[in-house]
């Protein structure tokens, strides 16, 4: 009998309880707006201390590292999850992490900084993901042979060739800041290092 006013109950208190998203997403939106009047000075001034400190490479000013990264018009905010001081701004264009500190909301990291290691992660997790599903129906059929798991992941030479060439692919596109292997976050895809 008092299971109609539970319910809605619950709901009221876990709206209640979320995180208001708008002041991130007013973040997200200055920095890139910042950015897009070219004034990354003011994009510095809405990241993190630390980010800040880690973006510039040597000789270099925050505001000119920004500059560098050719990050282009982030667009619209298309999602925003918050979770406690930690939240996720999707824009059109991009996707921020933000950290709520003391004096507001300020910005951690990009996704169009890092996106070679997020990529590899769900490769490799799809890849593992999909062999323990064969291991196991194969385990499971008593009419073929036992595989070894960990043996066909580890000793597969098409899986080596197939990360080998899904690196040199998608390093084209993709870039890895901070990574020798990479080229440098705002290069275009065409540029190489090679001189004739």
């Amino acid at each position: 009998m008092r299971l109609p006013f539970v319910v809605p109950a619950l709901l009221l208190a876990a709206v209640g309880c979320a995180a208001d998203p708008t002041p991130a997403a007013h973040t997200a939106e200055r920095f890139h707006a910042a950015l897009e009047s070219r004034h990354e000075d003011a994009a510095c001034a809405l990241l993190s201390r630390k980010t800040a400190r880690k973006l510039p490479d040597p000789g270099q000013t925050c505001g000119q590292a920004l500059s560098d990264l050719h990050m282009g018009p982030g667009g619209r905010v298309t999602e925003v999850n918050v979770w406690g001081n930690e939240a996720q701004v999707r824009l059109a264009g991009d996707t921020l992490f933000l950290h709520r500190f003391d004096d507001g909301w300020r910005v951690r990291k990009w996704l169009k900084e890092n996106p070679l290691s997020p990529t590899f992660l769900v490769m490799f997790l799809l890849a593992v993901g999909g062999q323990a599903v064969a291991g196991m129906l194969q385990f499971n059929d008593p009419q073929t042979a036992q595989g070894d798991f960990a043996v066909d992941v580890a000793e597969n030479p098409q899986s080596e060739l197939l990360a080998v060439l899904s690196m040199v692919v998608l390093s084209i596109y993709l870039r890895q800041r901070g990574s020798p292997e990479s080229k440098p976050v705002g290069a275009p895809h065409a540029a190489t290092n090679v001189e004739g």
